[in-house]
């Protein structure tokens, strides 16, 4: 397969379908997912998989043009399905963060087939919205697909977004569901029992002040496929709280934490607060974990133990989230978020604020 730079610059940008499904047949796209997956050699070279729309532009000699997202298949937060027929059922996911001029959610399903064969399935918007890191449960011939990121104009707090992909012939349908779902959740696991999809962990768009933030799933739901109904089927009593510092809404800030004495290995960034670890551990708490380490010898969070309940504080998201896993007095669990806020705001020398609670 010979991709010209003509063909590169008709077929880089990413597109939406305009049937449900319609066939992608681009060979552009088809040589990227080849060359991400090392199904096959190009123009007598293997080219590395990471960085890859850098690499596609470079390669067409269009390396300084970066002002729309060239199409890969190297994606974060896509699902893979191996069916027993041998294919490789791959759904949506994103390329960079959203800063990226590469940035990119797709919707699409790439269909590995066992003989390396590729087939590339695009959707309208409105049939199946920009989709990542979602769930994919098999479930007979369908793949039923919960949960995403998405952009931010598309979440819709309170929602638990289903679709469901026929893989007979690759159409894609909403499930309309009722009853008591997740949220608009993402980074999920999910598992099947039964007729039913028990969905755990992950994290749950919310909006607060007219800010939207995400917080830790801390219980299990499970949406019966047949009926389409979600129902709540853990009560673990966990609570948690989010400390952020009170700055301008666009102003990014990011904490770490060190060593108690210990200086970082290199200058912090201009949005980067940098901690003494030891004012995540709360009043009366015992030390059990470290959380995170990261490679520039930063710690994120940490883990001890309050009056036998399990206390988590670490950072997500620009915010300091302290979950207390186990059941706490309503008054105990509240002085110890107010004791690390009251910490947080004398260590920055900035107004720190809490929430959250339930």
């Amino acid at each position: 397969m010979t991709i010209t730079p003509e063909i590169f610059d008709a077929q880089r940008v990413p597109r939406f379908g305009s049937a449900n499904p319609e066939r992608m047949r681009l060979e552009f796209w088809e040589w990227m997912v080849r060359a991400y997956e090392g199904l096959s050699p190009f123009d007598g070279e293997r080219e590395p998989a990471r960085g890859m729309p850098y690499w596609a532009r470079k390669r067409f000699g269009r390396d300084r043009e970066a002002s729309s997202p060239v199409w890969t298949f190297e994606r974060m937060g896509a699902s893979r399905t191996r069916l027993a027929d041998g294919r490789v059922v791959c759904v949506g996911g994103e390329h960079e963060d959203y800063y990226d001029p590469d940035f990119y959610i797709y919707n699409d399903v790439v269909v590995l087939g066992p003989d390396a064969a590729v087939e590339m399935y695009g959707y309208p918007r409105d049939v199946f919205p920009p989709t990542d890191f979602h769930s994919a449960s098999l479930v007979g011939g369908r793949l039923i697909v919960i949960g995403t990121i998405g952009h931010p104009e598309d979440r819709r707090p309170g929602v638990t977004p289903v679709h469901v992909l026929h893989l007979d012939d690759y159409r894609i349908e909403s499930m309309a569901t009722a009853g008591e779902a997740p949220g608009w959740i993402h980074d999920h696991e999910a598992r099947i029992e039964g007729d039913s999809i028990v969905v755990s962990g992950g994290d749950v768009y919310f909006e607060e002040a007219d800010e939207g933030r995400f917080r830790r799933n801390l219980e299990d739901y499970a949406l019966h496929v047949p009926s389409g109904t979600w129902r709540r089927t853990s009560d673990r009593g966990w609570r948690q709280f989010w400390m952020s510092l009170a700055h301008a809404r666009n102003e990014y800030v990011s904490f770490s934490f060190l060593d108690p004495g210990a200086a970082p290995l290199t200058e912090p960034f201009s949005w980067e607060v940098l901690l003494d670890r030891s004012i995540l551990i709360p009043t009366g708490g015992t030390w059990v974990e470290d959380v995170l380490h990261d490679e520039f010898d930063l710690w994120r969070g940490a883990r001890s133990i309050v009056d036998g309940v399990p206390v988590a504080v670490k950072e997500e998201g620009g915010a300091i989230v302290m979950v207390i896993e186990g059941r706490m007095d309503e008054a105990k669990a509240a002085t110890l978020a107010e004791g690390l806020r009251a910490r947080i705001e004398a260590a920055c020398g900035r107004p720190c604020v809490v929430r959250g609670g339930g």
